[in-house]
């Protein structure tokens, strides 16, 4: 499956950087809750986000954002959609904001 491959890649490109600032990976996984792809970027905690696809109306998930595992007061926001979303893009926007917790907190 492409999708898992390149999860991998993503995995294998964040390996690369291990033990450097941490690492925060988002975006549209085309991945509607299959938990196989987020399953092989290890290392990094799965946010969950509210429905964003298609934009007017949304019903799927397939934004996704995975912060390091020292991420703190994780907050989500996604605006409800409508027909004025839809002409900007055929997803919301995902708004997270969170704090690290420094290294052994």
């Amino acid at each position: 499956d492409l999708r898992l491959g390149e999860s991998h890649a993503i995995a294998d490109l964040a390996g690369r950087y291990a033990g450097a600032d941490p690492i925060v990976v988002a975006g549209d996984f085309n991945d509607d809750l299959e938990s196989e792809v987020r399953a092989a970027l290890p290392g990094i905690e799965h946010i969950a986000v509210p429905p964003t696809n298609p934009s007017e109306a949304p019903d799927r998930f397939l934004d996704h954002v995975m912060l390091p595992p020292s991420a703190r007061d994780v907050s989500v926001s996604v605006p409800g959609g409508g027909p004025e979303w839809e002409v900007l893009s055929d997803h919301l926007p995902v708004t997270v904001r969170f704090t690290l917790s420094a290294a052994g907190s």
